[in-house]
């Protein structure tokens, strides 16, 4: 096998990246359409890289629940504080830390 062969990178019938990206891109939406079913006979018709494809639609589906504010146990889940709390900070700040030498 040569080094400088394209399809070599690829699977079978996806010479280029670009070939293997549309495939992949219309296995990805199928998937996130209908996440009920099996991805493993689509990935072998479209000939694409099974685990690359469940971690895609298991990333989706995570973003999607961060929206629907459902907590990430990885972190990402800051809290933005209002203008009250915020003044707040301020008040204990100078009553508490701002008193001391």
């Amino acid at each position: 096998m040569e080094a400088s062969n394209a399809s070599n990178y690829y699977y079978f019938p996806h010479v280029t990246k670009q070939d293997y990206d549309h495939a992949f891109n219309t296995v990805y939406n199928e998937a996130l359409e209908h996440l009920d079913l099996s991805s493993t006979s689509a990935t072998r018709i479209y000939h694409i890289k099974e685990d690359s494809l469940r971690k895609a639609v298991l990333q989706s589906i995570r973003k999607e629940r961060n929206a629907n504010r459902l907590y990430n146990t990885h972190g990402g889940n800051n809290k933005i504080l209002s203008k009250v709390q915020e003044e707040a900070i301020r008040q204990y700040y100078y009553k508490v830390i701002g008193s001391r030498p």
